[in-house]
């Protein structure tokens, strides 16, 4: 008996051990998406590169942040501009796939690229 409480112990620990990891590792993975996400956006580039380069002072803060400001409303536009093309060729493709897949293939594809707009939106924080 004492046995099987031993091996039973164990094996809750190395449950609970599993399960904690894999909570941690997907906190930890939401955190670098959110993190990369930001990146992508001029306030968050501008804040980004801040925070890395750590300005000795006030003043060259000041000459910095219209400098990264700029930069990062042009990285903006063009992340914009990507997911914008990414699109119109999904849409496109989706039109050439409609007269050769079953309904079944086209619903199919359908909730896959409904999981995944879901997906992204979260990541996102919509």
């Amino acid at each position: 008996m004492k046995r099987f409480r031993t091996i039973l112990l164990l094996v809750f620990t190395l449950l609970l051990g599993m399960v904690l990891g894999a909570a941690m590792v997907g906190s930890f993975a939401k955190a670098r998406i959110l993190q990369v996400n930001n990146f992508a956006t001029q306030s968050g580039f501008t804040e980004q590169i801040l925070t890395f380069v750590d300005p000795v002072d006030a003043a060259q803060e000041a000459k910095l942040r219209p400098i990264l400001d700029a930069r990062g409303a042009e990285l903006e536009q063009i992340v914009l501009t990507a997911r914008e093309d990414s699109n119109a060729v999904l849409d496109a493709l989706r039109g050439e796939l409609e007269p050769v897949l079953t309904e079944a293939q086209l619903a199919k594809l359908e909730e896959r690229r409904k999981k995944a707009q879901a997906r992204v939106a979260r990541l996102r924080g919509e």
